[in-house]
């Protein structure tokens, strides 16, 4: 199963039933998807892994597997590596072969890669893309998107800008399948990040409020400890009432 999601800027220029720019159909049973990366990285991506899958075709009269695929990157990746430090590249690419069956394979811009049933790439690590291969034979509509939620609802609390549309698809010995264009889950999600916001907002104004009284205890801890340092008005009264005392005293003694 692979679950995307679109941004709302995405959406309307692309429409409801387009696919973004980050998301290659390479042929009926291979799908690759990636994130951040310099324009070089995108390009290969985009263009020359399509050709190269075209070109296996041809040559070799079967479909370029999952694997062939991540290796061809790799290596090529590990000659040039990605040059963009800001936004690291992500690359997903999941496929079915008739004699490996399902696969998963997740590289970076250096050409690393790793075989796993559960992975993801993006904005926030596993939550803007995640992909799993499901044990089990069978996969309703509802299946999907309660995997589609739980996949892509951390995404929403960290960019609320994304998940203006979430795509299902579904990777096996059929073929890449779409199973789900649905913008409620974007709404679902978007509901849950104002609960979760306005959940921090009183978090964050309780908190603000005991700064507040904190700032306040010590403001008046500041000012006892200047007064303990520093004489009051009255205290000053007192003391010149007393300077003035022992004056008179003093002339008084002086004259007899």
């Amino acid at each position: 199963m692979v679950t995307l999601d679109h941004s709302k800027r995405s959406k309307k220029k692309l429409g409801h039933d387009s696919l973004p720019k980050n998301f290659v159909i390479l042929h009926s049973h291979l799908i690759a998807t990636f994130s951040g990366g310099c324009a070089r990285s995108r390009k290969i991506l985009r263009r020359h892994l399509p050709r190269k899958c075209v070109q296996y075709e041809r040559e070799m009269g079967r479909k370029l597997s999952a694997s062939g695929a991540s290796k061809w990157l790799a290596e090529l990746l590990s000659q040039k590596p990605d040059s963009n430090d800001r936004f690291s590249l992500g690359i997903l690419i999941a496929g079915w072969d008739s004699e490996l069956g399902a696969a998963l394979f997740k590289l970076n811009g250096k050409g690393e890669f790793e075989e796993s049933s559960m992975a993801g790439t993006g904005y926030g690590g596993g939550s803007c893309f995640g992909f799993d291969r499901n044990p089990s034979r069978f996969t309703s509509i509802d299946e999907a998107k309660d995997f589609a939620k739980n996949t892509l609802s951390f995404i929403a609390n960290c960019v609320p800008e994304s998940v203006g549309l979430v795509s299902v698809f579904n990777v096996g010995c059929r073929g890449v399948k779409q199973v789900v264009s649905d913008d409620s889950i974007a709404d679902y999600l978007k509901e849950r990040y104002r609960k979760s916001g306005r959940e921090w907002k009183d978090e964050r104004q309780l908190n603000s409020s005991m700064v507040r009284e904190r700032k306040a205890c010590r403001r008046a801890e500041e000012a006892a400890e200047a007064r303990r340092k520093f004489p009051t008005a009255e205290e000053i009264r007192r003391v010149k009432e007393a300077e003035q005392v022992v004056l008179r005293e003093w002339s008084t003694q002086k004259k007899h």
